[in-house]
């Protein structure tokens, strides 16, 4: 299967349970679709016993941020899904952050396990690695992350948001839109115009930079991380490459120090003992 057609897979698996997720089943014809905010790790890979290198499953991942509006209200959750072979499993309680992630792990609403993940970058390959425990077993993972970018929608609600940060291409976007031409970007109606624009014209240089611009400090997102990664990667030295770099020095061709691979050990191991403390207290 295609990485793209994977990502569409995954990601309309989820987005069919995340109202539920949400504890919103009934409501979920009136909620609508959620929309995905943030993904963090998505992508197809291996799940290997740690007592049995025989013992493997093919391994699917996709863990995302959601939103759903009801009743005026935003509702927000981190939520995914989990395949080991064919067995289907719901990922809860999950975190999201730069360059790792975790959940909780349920079967039919049981609690069966947990899994930790780091992203992991391997020449121009990333991958993410860590475990999972599911029902008292054991597993390394190792998941190559999906390749999934911006589409338009998304494109235009980024767009929306951000410009309200001032954002310099904005307002030269606001100038050249010809009749639909805005003079202040603060304004919701005029980011709607400069929204829907972009929306229109995803590959104009000015949406373009804009989208990096957010991007630069959003690279817990998968696709920002591949937004940035070519800009990167041919000039680590740019501003907007900062926070990627500093996290994906192999992306951007810095050699990858010990410190890098020890603070990310540390940080799947804190994961991991917060989430032994969440499940404790429950």
């Amino acid at each position: 299967m295609k990485k793209y057609a994977l990502a569409v897979l995954v990601l309309l698996s989820i987005a069919l349970v995340a109202a539920q997720d949400l504890g919103m089943q009934q409501l979920r014809a009136e909620l609508g679709k959620p929309i995905i905010t943030k993904i963090g790790a998505l992508g197809k890979g291996m799940a290997i016993s740690t007592s049995d290198p025989l013992d493997f499953k093919i391994a699917k991942i996709g863990l995302v941020q959601v939103q759903v509006n009801f009743s005026g209200q935003i509702l927000t959750k981190e939520t995914g899904l989990l395949w080991l072979d064919d067995e289907k499993y719901q990922l809860r309680n999950a975190s999201i952050q730069k360059s790792a992630v975790s959940a909780d792990v349920y079967l039919n609403d049981s609690l069966v396990g947990s899994v930790n993940l780091a992203l992991v970058q391997k020449n121009d390959t990333s991958i993410w690695v860590g475990k999972a425990s599911i029902n008292g077993k054991e597993y390394n993972l190792y998941i190559l992350e999906g390749n999934r970018g911006f589409e338009k929608q998304e494109i235009k609600m980024k767009v929306r948001d951000f410009c309200d940060e001032n954002d310099g291409n904005c307002t030269q976007i606001a100038k050249g839109i010809g009749n639909r031409f805005c003079e202040k970007v603060n304004d919701p109606s005029c980011r709607e115009k400069i929204a829907e624009f972009c929306q229109e014209n995803p590959s104009d240089a000015r949406c373009v930079a804009v989208m990096k611009n957010y991007c630069a400090n959003n690279t817990d997102d998968t696709r920002c991380r591949l937004m940035l990664r070519d800009v990167c990667k041919q000039n680590p030295g740019d501003t907007r490459c900062l926070n990627f770099c500093q996290d994906n020095p192999e992306a951007c061709k810095i050699q990858i120090k010990q410190e890098v691979k020890e603070r990310l050990k540390e940080k799947l191991q804190e994961m991991k003992e917060n989430r032994g403390k969440m499940n404790g207290k429950r």
